[in-house]
């Protein structure tokens, strides 16, 4: 399973809360959940640009 970064506070399926900043550990479902709700941010997969809050803004460039 993947983990990302959450650029937000989020609440998982049984209830525990997650901090910004988090890394959490997620199914594919899940993260598309979390990706099309803003709670984390994608790669640019065509840039290489970086995804959460380290981001810099010319990584999307």
């Amino acid at each position: 399973m993947p983990e990302v970064r959450l650029d937000r506070d989020w609440t998982d399926a049984t209830g525990t809360p997650h901090a910004a900043g988090a890394t959490v550990e997620v199914d594919a479902t899940t993260l598309a959940e979390l990706a099309a709700a803003g709670v984390v941010r994608t790669r640019n997969k065509e840039t290489g640009g970086r995804a959460g809050p380290t981001a810099r803004p010319d990584d999307d460039a």
